[in-house]
């Protein structure tokens, strides 16, 4: 499997300059020609979920576009749609920017989750929200998942497919995740829940979550994780702490072939349609991958 870091550091100096220049081109060149392409169709069945999703100011069209290309591809749309503000934008910047959506919609502030942890006396992840973004989003996914069956998705995905149909059935408690490219955690709390065992596991991504359910009733592990992130929260943290729900969970994830995460394709030559798998549900435009985000909201989507 190849190391994200190696790979990056060899390619970055090289390439860095390329892919500004082609993700302000791709993205100019979707948002000023292409939106009126893409054909929604707004009476397909509703699911019984919420798609999530948290984002800065400046993520705004990545937001549109992974939501659109959600309503186009998959099989039920979701009962609602909601958009976190990680605290760069207030709400009615968000309503006015999203009001092209013909879906319920609600506009939230991460304060809204942190206090809702707070209030149950979850005052670790309070904290933890209040000092990183990961803590913002995980606030977030923790506080839907207890009321339904939430679908979770970064703002740098685009969807290809359906993560949920008519016929999935769901326990009470539920949680599946993606594999990443390769083991990207939190040493710090690696370490303090000796949890070396997760290098021999899948490496997961939380780009991508689908969970239902409490997650404190559930899990022996989460209050203790974030109890440190929320004292000195590290790199990967939200990520890490996924990962251990995940191997509590016994490891319920999409295969690459449904959901990639990989970013060997970085060089990849500029003119050239991607080429998925039918299989593919969902890519993940990891780290410097935002011009092909943008190439494919153009090629494919």
């Amino acid at each position: 499997m190849i190391s994200q870091n190696d790979f990056i550091e060899k390619v970055q100096r090289r390439a860095t300059q390329r892919q500004k220049l082609l993700s302000i081109l791709f993205k100019v060149t979707g948002n000023l020609f292409y939106t009126k392409k893409i054909k929604i169709n707004y009476q397909k069945p509703k699911g019984n979920f919420v798609f999530l999703t948290i984002c800065n100011r400046k993520s705004f069209p990545m937001v549109k576009y992974s939501i659109l290309s959600f309503l186009k591809n998959s099989n039920l749309h979701p009962r609602e749609i909601v958009i976190i503000s990680d605290g760069t934008w207030e709400k009615n910047d968000g309503k006015t920017f999203f009001s092209f959506l013909k879906i319920p919609i609600l506009i939230e502030n991460w304060t809204e989750s942190a206090f809702y942890h707070r209030d149950k006396g979850r005052e670790t992840l309070y904290q933890y929200a209040c000092k990183q973004i990961w803590g913002k989003k995980l606030a977030a996914i923790l506080k839907y998942s207890e009321r339904q069956l939430t679908l979770f998705s970064d703002p740098d995905v685009l969807w290809y497919g359906s993560p949920i149909n008519e016929t999935m059935h769901f326990e009470n408690t539920y949680l599946k995740l993606s594999i990443d490219n390769s083991h990207n955690y939190d040493t710090g709390l690696i370490e303090t829940m000796s949890a070396d065992y997760l290098y021999d596991k899948n490496p997961i991504n939380c780009g991508i979550v689908l969970i239902k359910g409490d997650m404190f009733s559930f899990s022996k592990t989460i209050e203790i994780a974030i109890n440190k992130e929320s004292k000195n929260p590290g790199n990967f943290s939200e990520q890490t702490i996924f990962a251990l729900l995940s191997s509590e969970f016994g490891e319920l994830v999409w295969t690459k072939n449904e959901i990639n995460a990989e970013i060997d394709d970085v060089l990849s030559p500029v003119l050239r349609k991607s080429n998925y798998s039918n299989a593919l549900i969902a890519r993940h435009y990891l780290w410097s991958l935002k011009w092909l985000y943008w190439r494919d909201v153009i090629t494919i989507l």
